[in-house]
């Protein structure tokens, strides 16, 4: 993954058939911050008494609300 543009990255796949595109920086980064929230919370929720990852949660929380408000 690398910066096209202020606003856009260049984001790669390797799989059987390499793929290239271009993705707006804001929606994939607010997508990776939102899949973070969504795995930890749902890894909460199944190991309720053999994990917690409620620290994870709060720097994620901490992380989503500075990038919004740069936004």
């Amino acid at each position: 993954m690398r910066s096209l543009a202020n606003d856009l990255l260049l984001f790669e796949l390797d799989a059987p058939t390499q793929i290239k595109a271009a993705v707006p920086k804001r929606d994939f980064l607010l997508a990776l911050i939102e899949g973070a929230d969504y795995f930890f919370e749902k890894m909460n929720e199944s190991f309720v008494s053999n994990v917690d990852y409620y620290g994870e949660i709060d720097m994620i929380e901490s992380l989503r609300k500075k990038f919004l408000a740069d936004i």
